[in-house]
């Protein structure tokens, strides 16, 4: 009788035929497949056939990793590489892949958010895109100047874009009629899934075919920034947001003129349009009435997927506040930018009730506000349980002693709190407060804006205390006490924080401050940037231009 207990055969990864490696590493990302192939020899060996290389998707990781994480990947794949997704990437990184794998049929490129406020980091030029024509089939994000490009135009008919970026080109609304044209000539459709047409003047008329894109769902990223749009483009937009066909899932129309009635109109649409996830409006004169408008929208809305909401410079007032507060569509909001809307600590009281709900909550902006000590206290007291929060901006809001240590309790009870904001707020004499708070946070403080704040050099010697005894200071990367009255005394604590082993400060900003060149703690902040490889502005004094 065989003995029970007798262990099993072990098997190794060569003993595995190759189908059952390959559905094996067909579980593994390609960034966990290349870690494993430098793991030891036996996954090296398993991970050595090209077939397992044939499909690449490498849109999780990190861009600026994504160019050598691609060489690796067309060298393991020998030339069996077929499909390839990526992040935003070098372009000669993917032509260099393509020309070595002749089997490689599609490229995609995710254009991220690189149609906001980056610039437009990896768009493609238009003669990069044209030199991929060894691939039938590509998605590509482009960056265009010209009006009439003709190789833009082979591209746009041929789905080869899948986003594209036509800013600061002077376009007019035939232009822009012309440029949907185009986009809309390939049979079936097109590629075509973000646009931005930024700083031009498409103006009310152009708009009008630009609805057309949107009405026919060809397009999911829409940004119309800094151009005439008006009211009567905002109306065609929204007539197109009702179309059962639309996929529209971001509207940006910061500075377009966009008033009251575009407002009253875009509120309407969101009634029957749940798709839409983010809508800017920043710089839009839409006035009290207009948010009313809006938030009647959000209310009704039937799944209410807005979650990116940014009404800034948008004159709203309490009465606007308010209406935005009734309504309860701030709950699901992930993003909510209200920056210079004349908030005062009374309508301070009626955002903060609705903020104490809105538990996702990830980036709020409310700078530029009087809100007073009264008002951020009110915010903070709302926010104090929201775990999700990542960034809080209240720079220029008339904010005292008491504002700095509500402040510091905020850091204490958002564990994910990575950015503050809090320049221009006279906190000088609560900076103890603040301090406490970041040496008994969570650690994830990476950004920290004082500047203009009165911090002086007693101030500074808390913080850095806080930085070197605290967990809640050791991950701080960029620091700001510019136009702070801090000198010799404050750059030598600097110095101390920026040399200790656990710190991870890379920009420290002393701009307009009393620390000059010719002083001993500038000296020794000096010696520890060149050995931490830390960045400090303003540590030289200014000169004239002609010198």
């Amino acid at each position: 009788m065989a003995d029970s207990t007798a262990e099993a055969p072990s098997v190794g990864l060569s003993d595995l035929l190759p189908d059952c490696l390959l559905s094996i590493t067909a579980r593994l990302t390609s960034f966990e497949r290349l870690r494993c192939a430098a793991t030891c020899r036996a996954w090296r060996g398993a991970l050595a056939l090209p077939a397992v290389w044939a499909e690449v998707d490498l849109r999780g990781v990190a861009a600026c990793d994504a160019s050598w994480l691609l060489a690796c990947v067309a060298r393991r794949a020998a030339g069996a590489l077929r499909s390839l997704h990526l992040p935003f990437t070098d372009a000669s990184a993917v032509l260099a892949a393509a020309r070595t794998s002749a089997a490689l049929s599609f490229v995609g490129v995710d254009v991220g958010n690189g149609s906001s406020e980056d610039g437009g980091a990896g768009f493609w030029t238009v003669a990069q895109a044209c030199a991929l024509d060894c691939v039938p089939h590509v998605a590509l994000p482009v960056a265009a100047q010209a009006p009439h490009d003709s190789q833009l135009a082979l591209l746009l008919s041929a789905g080869r874009v899948s986003a594209l970026r036509f800013e600061r080109a002077e376009l007019s609304p035939s232009d822009a009629g012309d440029l949907v044209q185009t986009a809309l000539q390939r049979q079936g459709g097109t590629a075509l899934r973000s646009l931005s047409l930024r700083f031009n003047s498409v103006g009310s008329a152009g708009c009008v075919a630009l609805a057309e894109l949107v009405a026919r769902g060809l397009v999911e990223e829409l940004y119309l920034g800094w151009n005439d749009v008006h009211s009567q483009g905002a109306v065609h937009l929204a007539a197109a947001l009702q179309s059962p066909s639309c996929r529209l899932l971001t509207l940006d129309l910061r500075h377009s003129g966009v008033g009251p009635q575009g407002a009253a109109m875009l509120g309407l649409a969101l009634r029957s349009r749940p798709a839409l996830t983010s809508l800017s409006l920043r710089g839009c004169a839409i006035g009290a009435g207009g948010a009313a408008a809006l938030a009647s929208g959000l209310r009704s809305s039937r799944q209410g997927n807005i979650t990116r909401l940014d009404l800034g410079h948008c004159a709203l007032g309490r009465a606007g506040i308010t209406a935005l507060a009734d309504s309860g569509c701030l709950r699901r909001l992930a993003e909510l930018g209200l920056a210079h809307n004349s908030i005062c600590h009374l309508a301070a009281a009626d955002l903060a009730a609705a903020l104490a709900h809105a538990y996702n909550l990830e980036v709020l902006d409310i700078g530029r506000n009087a809100l007073g000590d009264e008002g951020l206290r009110l915010v903070c007291c709302a926010l104090r349980s929201h775990t999700k929060l990542q960034r809080l901006d209240v720079p220029l809001c008339a904010g005292g002693p008491e504002a700095a240590r509500r402040l510091g309790g905020l850091l204490r009870s958002c564990p994910r709190l990575r950015h503050l904001d809090a320049s221009g707020n006279a906190i000088n004499r609560g900076v103890s407060g603040l301090a406490a708070g970041l040496a008994e946070g969570a650690g994830a403080m990476r950004t920290l804006l004082l500047s203009h704040t009165g911090i002086g050099d007693s101030g500074v010697h808390e913080l850095v205390q806080a930085l070197r005894a605290g967990f809640g200071g050791h991950g701080i990367i960029h620091l700001d006490f510019s136009g702070c009255p801090v000198g010799d005394d404050a750059a030598r604590a600097l110095a101390g924080a920026a040399s200790a082993p656990s710190a991870a400060l890379a920009q420290l900003d002393l701009r307009h401050t009393f620390v000059v060149s010719s002083d001993k703690g500038a000296s020794m902040l000096s010696a520890a940037a060149e050995r931490s490889g830390l960045c400090v502005l303003g540590l030289l004094p200014e000169r004239e231009p002609n010198e």
